[in-house]
């Protein structure tokens, strides 16, 4: 199993657009055979920033999702 978690800092005035790209993207990373968990959260405090928690079943499950 491959995990990751990853911070990701909008830049400022597009936390709005992030947020809705984030929406599709887990949406879409979660149907990927490989991909075991597609979690994102946004910080409470913090709009721009965002916590990505993602598992893969190996290393070719991840760079399917990279491609």
């Amino acid at each position: 199993m491959v995990v990751l978690a990853v911070t990701w800092v909008a830049n400022p005035g597009l936390e709005s657009e992030v947020a809705g790209i984030f929406i599709k993207l887990q949406a879409a990373s979660r149907q990927e055979p490989g991909c075991l968990m597609y979690i994102v959260h946004r910080h409470r405090a913090d709009a721009r920033t965002f916590f990505i928690y993602e598992q893969y079943r190996n290393d070719a499950a991840l760079e399917a999702h990279r491609q």
